[in-house]
């Protein structure tokens, strides 16, 4: 029953020495999340972390003293209770102030739980199972230090950062629960009650200053007055305390402790182990972070391997001590550790991730073997002095970490900074020798280059997006193609665009062309409809006349008495009808004044301009189908290129389908209707029936009709030639009407001799009564004629509006061929000067790649170099393991 008591008071324990390490780790990958939440700077935030490890370091010491003094039980639950209540409050924490606030305060109850598990435990167990107790504390110090970084990114990832704090709760009420049922009150019965605070003063200073100054050495810079200032004050404190601990009747260290050579030389070695670890820890988390660039998670998982190896060799170095001796086991580890730290120097960039874990599990075996320090630390004090011996060790092991992140960080920012210097100087050099890359391209990248000095950022996806942004927003760059052909498919590719586009500007200009043609027979039927309006004008006049003269004929016949009048009246229209007939049949001949055409001249023009128009459209047509055919048919790269017309067509859609803007709309259906129309000619180009140019343009016309969506230019102009040619029939035809052999014209110059006999007829009027009868019948049939020739002239008046019509629309058809070449040339000028900016970007990704490849052997060269000397510091100090026992005693 009692053997269980123990195990559940040690249970409870281990738990407190877990948490007190777990949160000394488990934040810093909350940091930027954190920074994020409050929307402050990463200079701030980092404060959270360095709080806790801050106050961790400078309480040890009074810590492990007041709980000496004052019970050791009390103040493990005081500071548990203070430590879930700090974690529940961060968790709950509006501001980054009072976050950090009582992330100082979690530190002080860290460091109120740290230094009394280990006197504690040996209570429970008794001073012989010593090796068992530092094992097995050390163990599950490792395991929480190893299970920081990975519980706290998948609790980000899962939950929040407030997790991180909010995790510790549970624990600390079981622990709290476990240690009030289950362990027994411990004191140091040769200390007094009375507490030295002169002494806990000084010691408090000397350790904040000591920290607080290797912490923010590298921010500050060694050189401040604030950090000078620091180091000062904490020498002189420390001289101060010293004086003060000699001389004081109840000191808070009694200095004797130190005259015991395996304390003191134990002390030491913890305190190398605490510098030593932050190699593995610190310096490589950084060189997987930012040189191979894993992420925290991954990283913290791989660093994982330091910590679960030291959970066996801590164990395994208890064992291993109870036969070879403590000190061997010591000196062992810190050796073994340097040579690790000697591994890790070796580490290049493509290094596998087996090595770098056996690296890692090498580096475990040390640490696991010279955490036998804390043992050996206590192993020939008096037993009650075991909670102050116990603080002080952790206070080395600390100000130990401290120096290790002090130092071996300040020596990798020296070293990366040169190598940047170096890299940059190469970075120009490369870039200015690569001639394959056009000039301006280069001069950019050589500026972006200069600029990432100044932004820290050496990137290699930082660098090649910057540069890809810049050639986006200045297309004017790649106009002019590099000198590299190195890509046959490409150069191939890139010559098969530019054919396109110049024939493509051919088109266009042909189709402008053939625009102005249509303009002229636009204006030829304008012509014609003017003079069909005179024409009908006239033939309305001629149709009036005759209903009067065939009225005054009727008069004249029905009334002798009227006779005077009705020949007046007769005499007039058949005057008129003689003049009318006249101006009518002058609309049939040429006028020599160009700037009054007759109806004849119209008509000629007309014809001539359809006919012209016909001829030109078929010419150019057939230029356009032979041209087009030609280019994409001799093409190897053409059905790549109808993969890409393809794909850009889809994205199009997508994009007009996502946009909510009217004007992106419009641009992206252009976009569409452009891409559609090279996707048609490029499918008709390259199909396996298509054997020449006729071939083509049946192909196309037949794709065309199926599917008028995706009209080409080719069906466009096939539809066109047709529309041509038919007006041209059509206007030839009524050409034939106006010329001497014509129907319409024979019919006029009748009506004209006809009424020039009526006219010189009327000289005989005193003889009409005899035949006045033959003269109406003579009119009626006059005035019928006249109306069936009206009805001819009106329907071609409204032939011509009809055909006047036709060409408007014609006109618009040309427009929109003349739009489509146009912007099948500026497409193909995007896609030269894509292909120009593919080329370019291969050549960029090679030259990027060259820098990357020289920046990671320097900044590898400067993370190795910083593993190298800590290796040399470490080796050289493990010769304090040998006197961390004494031969010949137990």
């Amino acid at each position: 029953m009692n053997k269980n008591r123990n195990i559940l008071a040690f249970i409870g324990l281990t738990i407190a020495a877990f948490l007190g390490t777990l949160d000394s780790t488990i934040v810093n990958i909350a940091l930027p999340d954190i920074t994020n939440y409050f929307n402050s700077s990463l200079n701030d935030s980092s404060w959270v972390s360095t709080i806790y490890v801050l106050a961790l370091s400078v309480f040890l010491i009074s810590a492990a003293k007041l709980g000496d003094q004052f019970g050791r039980k009390k103040l493990m639950i005081i500071g548990l209770i203070l430590f879930g209540l700090s974690s529940a409050m961060c968790g709950f924490s509006n501001s980054l102030l009072f976050l950090i606030i009582i992330r100082f305060i979690q530190g002080l109850s860290g460091a109120i739980i740290t230094p009394i598990v280990l006197p504690m435990g040996l209570e429970i167990f008794g001073k012989e199972k010593r090796q068992f107790v530092v094992g097995a504390s050390g163990a599950i110090v490792a395991l929480a230090a190893a299970s920081g970084p990975p519980i706290g990114g998948l609790l980000i990832q899962y939950m929040n950062w407030q997790a991180v704090f909010f995790v510790n709760v549970p624990l600390c009420i079981l622990a709290v629960i476990l240690i009030i049922l289950f362990a027994k009150e411990s004191y140091d019965d040769t200390v007094s009650k009375k507490i030295d605070w002169l002494g806990m003063l000084l010691i408090t200073i000397c350790l904040f200053c000591l920290v607080f100054g290797l912490l923010k050495g590298r921010e500050y810079g060694w050189n401040s007055l604030l950090i000078i200032s620091l180091f000062i004050m904490s020498a002189v404190t420390l001289i101060l305390f010293i004086f003060i601990e000699r001389i004081a009747p109840s000191p808070m260290i009694e200095l004797s402790l130190f005259k015991e050579s395996t304390f003191t030389a134990s002390s030491i070695c913890y305190m190398i182990t605490g510098f030593a670890t932050m190699s593995p820890i610190l310096i490589f988390n950084y060189f997987l972070q930012d040189v191979l660039n894993y992420s925290a998670l991954d990283a913290a998982f791989i660093l994982m391997t330091i910590s679960v190896t030291a959970m066996i060799s801590i164990p395994a170095g208890s064992m291993l001590s109870k036969k070879a001796g403590t000190r061997v086991v010591n000196f062992l580890g810190i050796l073994i550790l340097g040579v690790g730290c000697i591994l890790l120097s070796r580490v290049e960039i493509n290094t596998t991730k087996v090595i770098m874990i056996f690296n890692l599990f090498i580096c475990g075996i040390g640490l696991g073997f010279s955490c036998q320090a804390i043992a050996s630390s206590i192993k020939y004090l008096p037993e009650d002095k075991s909670g102050i011996g116990s603080g002080i060790i952790n206070a080395f092991r600390q100000i130990g970490t401290c120096i290790g992140i002090a130092l071996l960080v300040s020596l990798l920012n020296s070293g990366v900074s040169g190598a940047k210097t170096d890299i940059k100087k190469y970075a120009v050099e490369d870039i200015k020798n690569h001639k394959e890359i056009i000039t301006p391209v280069r001069r950019e990248l050589i500026k972006i280059v200069n600029n990432t000095d100044k932004e820290n950022n050496f990137s290699q996806n930082s660098i090649k997006k910057k540069l890809e942004k810049k050639l986006k927003n200045n297309k004017s760059m790649l106009l002019k193609k590099s000198s590299s052909t190195d890509n046959k498919t490409l150069a191939a590719f890139y010559k098969g665009a530019n054919s396109l586009k110049k024939g493509a500007k051919k088109a266009a200009v042909g189709q402008n062309n053939l625009n102005s043609g249509i303009n002229h027979l636009n204006s030829g039927l304008d012509a014609l409809y003017n003079g069909t309006s005179s024409l009908t004008a006239g033939m309305k006049t001629l149709k009036d006349s005759l209903k009067e003269v065939s009225l005054g004929s009727d008069k004249l016949y029905t009334s002798v008495s009227d006779k005077n009048k009705g020949l007046n009246k007769l005499s007039d229209g058949i005057h008129k009808l003689n003049v009318g007939t006249k101006e009518l049949l002058k609309q049939f001949e040429s006028n020599s004044n160009s700037k009054i055409p007759t109806l004849y001249d119209g008509i000629m023009s007309l014809s001539k301009g359809a006919q012209n128009a016909s001829k030109g459209t078929d010419n150019y047509i057939s230029v356009v189908n032979s041209t087009l055919y030609t280019i994409i048919s001799n093409d190897p790269t053409s059905p790549q290129l109808l993969t890409v017309y393809k794909n850009k067509l889809l994205k199009a859609k997508t994009e007009y389908s996502s946009s909510n803007s009217k004007n992106d709309r419009a641009k992206h259906m252009n976009e569409i209707r452009m891409l559609s129309n090279l996707i048609n000619i490029y499918t008709a180009a390259i199909n396996p029936s298509v054997n020449n140019s006729s071939d083509f343009e049946e192909k196309l016309i037949s794709m065309g009709k199926s599917n008028t969506s995706g009209e080409s230019v080719v069906y466009a102009g096939s539809s066109l030639s047709s529309g041509i040619n038919k007006l041209s029939a059509s206007t030839k035809k009524l050409a034939a009407q106006f010329k001497k052999s014509g129907t319409l014209k024979t019919s006029i110059e009748q009506l004209a001799n006809g009424a020039s006999k009526l006219e010189s007829s009327t000289g005989g009027i005193n003889t009409l009564e005899t035949s006045i009868g033959k003269l109406n019948n003579a009119l009626s049939k006059f005035s019928s004629g006249a109306d069936r020739i009206y009805e001819g002239t009106d329907n071609i008046h409204k032939g011509a509006h009809s055909a006047l019509n036709g060409s408007g629309k014609l006109k618009k058809g040309s427009d929109k061929l003349v739009s489509a070449s146009e912007k099948i040339e500026s497409g193909t000028e995007q896609i030269v000067t894509g292909l120009n900016m593919l080329e370019q970007k291969d050549l960029i990704a090679d030259e990027v790649n060259d820098i990357k490849k020289y920046k990671n052997k320097e900044i590898t060269a400067a993370f190795d170099k910083t593993f190298f000397i800590a290796a040399m510091i470490i080796l050289s100090m493990s010769i304090f393991g040998v006197f961390t026992d004494k031969k010949g005693r137990k």
